[in-house]
């Protein structure tokens, strides 16, 4: 019996290929600037196998292998990954890790330290970014004093910033009350420099900030400034995560 080519959809094919997301990629099919073995294809839901020849403003698209990679970022190292010229550049750490071009799923502050996801599955780094507003992330952050418990409380209940009223899920004291100056804090805040300033709220300074959960992916014991693939299960995990429609 003959190999039968599995079908997938072309908007997944273009995503794969590296060039958008899908939601993207179908913008690009309903405006006519994607070709299917020579024929502009404007209808969504098309499906194509990997003989296909796809082209994309006369550009042969290839299927890339996705590359899914978990970095322990070290403090004052730049995540912007367009930042080529500085040496402390998370790009820098995992450089000759995969021959697919990588970047991170998001970014942390120079001075912050902990986990960065890398990747060139372009759909889910448009579906993260879109949910993160909806996914846990915890910190350990150190304090230059003591935090009174009076201010969990506070922190669970809302904050009032600028941009309105913000709020962790949980805080807890990261020493076991011996000196109430490390916090552990989870959040579904996509933005980390929004924490550190409802710390700033209390007239806090913040000496350490390192993102230890990112998701369902812990660092266990990966180490400042290593890098590791992520497992078939933590892929699965991230491939589960759903954008707003």
């Amino acid at each position: 019996m003959p190999f039968i080519q599995p079908l997938i959809r072309l908007n997944k094919y273009i995503a794969d290929a590296g060039v958008c997301s899908r939601r993207e990629a179908d913008k690009l099919i309903v405006s006519g600037t994607i070709k299917v073995n020579g024929e502009v294809i404007k209808e969504l839901g098309k499906k194509v196998n990997l003989n296909d020849k796809i082209e994309y403003k006369g550009k042969l698209l290839t299927q890339e292998k996705l590359q899914y990679i978990l970095l322990n970022k070290p403090k004052d190292f730049e995540t912007d990954p367009a930042d080529t010229k500085s040496k402390k550049n998370v790009m820098r750490l995992v450089e000759g890790a995969c021959l697919e071009k990588i970047k991170p799923i998001d970014g942390l502050e120079m001075g912050f330290s902990g986990l960065l996801v890398f990747t060139n599955d372009l759909d889910l780094i448009n579906r993260i970014n879109n949910a993160s507003s909806r996914l846990n992330i915890k910190y350990s952050v150190e304090l230059d004093k003591a935090m009174p418990s009076a201010y969990l409380t506070e922190l669970m209940s809302g904050i009032q910033l600028e941009e309105g009223i913000f709020k962790v899920d949980l805080v807890t004291y990261g020493d076991a009350g011996k000196n109430n100056r490390k916090l552990l804090i989870t959040t579904k805040l996509g933005n980390s420099r929004v924490v550190k300033r409802m710390l700033e709220y209390f007239d806090l300074n913040v000496i350490s900030f390192d993102r230890i959960q990112f998701l369902e992916l812990k660092k266990g014991s990966l180490t400042r400034g290593k890098w590791r693939f992520l497992s078939n299960k933590e892929i699965g995990f991230l491939k589960m995560i759903k954008a707003y429609e």
